[in-house]
């Protein structure tokens, strides 16, 4: 053994990067969730769907998924949900 310790050992995830971004964000859309939810009775997924279709104009469930990063069943879903409260239309 040389002394050398195992960068495992040395990792600290709550001063690594990626982890701190994660957080920021997962915080942020938590408490901005609160107001779409209160405010038009909109989900998470809902609101993701529904801001890439204002953004990007008409888009399938794949190009939605592929761009926010979430399976297209929940897309599907939110999208059914979007549509029988009126906000969307296929």
């Amino acid at each position: 053994m040389t002394g050398e310790r195992d960068p495992l050992e040395l990792f600290e995830i709550r001063s690594f990067t990626p982890y701190l971004l994660n957080m920021a964000a997962e915080r942020t859309s938590e408490a901005f969730s609160d107001v779409y939810k209160r405010q038009y009775g909109m989900k998470r997924t809902e609101w993701r769907v529904l801001f890439h279709l204002g953004r990007y104009g008409p888009m399938s469930a794949h190009e939605i998924g592929a761009r926010a990063r979430v399976h297209k069943t929940k897309i599907s879903r939110a999208v059914r949900d979007l549509e029988t409260k009126r906000f969307v239309r296929r």
